[in-house]
């Protein structure tokens, strides 16, 4: 698995490209997945990653733990296409560093729209738990509408000064963790297997969030209304608004490096 050499990057950038592009029309779009080594694909999803720490090593990475997708890098993201999320999923959830937002799985034709969903969903996520560093679109639903919410007005949500006064205190950041695990899985249990700590410990945490919070975070009503403040403050601090990430694509000349495995045989 090696970087693809120099004298057929040009070719790349150009189906890559094109094949991430909204304008691109179907056939054409068909034709660069083909011209890509995908034929054999009928749906796959496009994950967007970012590194705490930009590397040239993680489209790399990303290859290895699923030799059956593509990385490339883009700025300051890496765009993998991949049959299945799972394995990247996973990756990025044991890596600390790095963060993920994964589109759905689609059909060739919609794979731009998994694209850019993938985009989406990436300022939402955090460099700190597991639990923060993956979010789907497909998870998130309707609670991506915050991206559009104007600054000021999210500033306005009854919960974030509650939430901005634990991430200040000593232990608060913790506190935060567990807060979104209960949020994502629905129970403390689950929180806890999701963040490799035993149940108690989570208990303990969200039972100190309830109290500066002032209600229980018990059904989806508190647990949804909790959740959309941790994601306010995360786009509160995030360094690009969704809208502003999807202009970061344009045709023929967005990829700096692409990483294949031998199994995709990637054409030029």
């Amino acid at each position: 698995m090696n970087p693809v050499s120099n004298a057929t990057v040009l070719p790349q950038r150009r189906l890559l490209s094109g094949l991430l592009h909204t304008d691109t029309n179907d056939r054409d779009r068909e034709n660069l997945w083909i011209s890509l080594g995908l034929g054999t694909l009928k749906r796959s999803a496009v994950l967007a990653f970012r590194e705490k720490e930009s590397s040239e090593q993680l489209p790399q990475r990303i290859v290895e733990a699923d030799p059956d997708c593509i990385a490339v890098t883009t700025g300051a993201d890496t765009i993998a296409i991949a049959p299945r999320d799972t394995p990247l999923r996973r990756f990025a959830e044991m890596t600390a560093g790095v963060r993920v937002g994964i589109g759905p799985r689609v059909p060739v034709a919609r794979i731009h729209l998994s694209y850019h969903h993938a985009l989406d969903v990436l300022p939402f996520t955090g460099d700190g738990s597991p639990v923060s560093r993956v979010i789907s679109h497909a998870e998130l639903g309707n609670l991506t509408l915050l991206a559009r919410v104007p600054r000021d007005d999210l500033l306005k949500l009854p919960d974030l000064p509650a939430l901005q006064a634990i991430e200040r205190k000593d232990g608060g950041r913790a506190e935060l963790e567990a807060l979104e695990a209960l949020c994502r899985t629905g129970t403390l249990r689950r929180a806890a297997k999701a963040l490799h700590l035993h149940h108690s410990s989570v208990a303990r945490r969200i039972g100190n969030v309830e109290e500066v919070l002032g209600y229980r975070l018990i059904g989806p009503i508190p647990l949804t209304s909790a959740y959309a403040a941790v994601l306010a403050l995360r786009l509160l601090k995030s360094d690009r608004a969704p809208h502003e990430i999807n202009q970061a694509l344009r045709p023929y000349g967005f990829v700096r490096q692409l990483v294949r495995s031998p199994h995709v045989n990637v054409g030029s």
